[in-house]
């Protein structure tokens, strides 16, 4: 797992070489990438003010 620069917990997914977790992005109704799931929330694109929401669980 990485930490980002604000202290939050992520793991980087290459959606090109990991068919599961395409097929999982297409079944959330995604077509583009990057795809940002955090617990129940998820969106796709750059979105900082949604990143600035996300509580890294403890």
């Amino acid at each position: 797992m990485r930490t980002s620069t604000k202290g939050i917990g992520y793991q980087l997914v290459d959606l090109t070489t990991d068919d599961e977790a395409m097929k999982q992005v297409v079944a959330l109704g995604y077509r583009q990438a990057p795809v940002v799931v955090a617990g129940d929330t998820h969106w796709a694109g750059f979105r900082p003010d949604l990143i600035a929401g996300i509580k890294d669980p403890a």
